[in-house]
């Protein structure tokens, strides 16, 4: 993660913190969009029917807002890594400038018999750098 810029290493712990505290303790999360345009920050949730087509509106979001320097779309699910499955939160990061996006990953589990709380798992990994950026120059 050491080539994000000053604004994207501001909002993606941001992003992670809010996405592990949003986490159901059971169903999936609502996908949402955080989003700065250098004088504001702004987190957009997505509802839909469909997962998938919340998670589209997100896209939407981010690629209809003019003037924005980064953005990161977030929704949970599974990650399949080296050492298995796992319960994950994907983070998608927009940077203006930036011909690609980068996607990370936080892997969690859930402890507690009763009352479930999302514990992450390791800390966040790069998993696909080679998406186009929806942030429009």
């Amino acid at each position: 993660m050491d080539h994000l810029s000053g604004s994207m290493s501001a909002l993606l712990p941001i992003a992670r913190e809010h996405a592990l505290a949003s986490v159901p303790s059971r169903g999936p999360m609502l996908p949402f969009a955080l989003t700065d345009d250098g004088h504001e920050r702004k987190l957009q949730r997505c509802m839909a029917e469909r997962l998938e087509d919340a998670l589209e509106q997100t896209y939407q979001v981010v690629s209809s807002v003019a003037g924005l320097e980064s953005a990161v779309i977030v929704w949970d699910g599974y990650f399949t890594g080296t050492d298995g499955r796992s319960e994950a939160v994907f983070f998608e990061v927009h940077e203006s400038g930036a011909a690609n996006s980068v996607v990370s990953v936080q892997r969690y589990r859930r402890a507690g018999l009763f009352t479930k709380r999302i514990l992450p798992v390791g800390g966040l990994e790069q998993v696909v750098d080679d998406r186009p950026t929806l942030i429009k120059n």
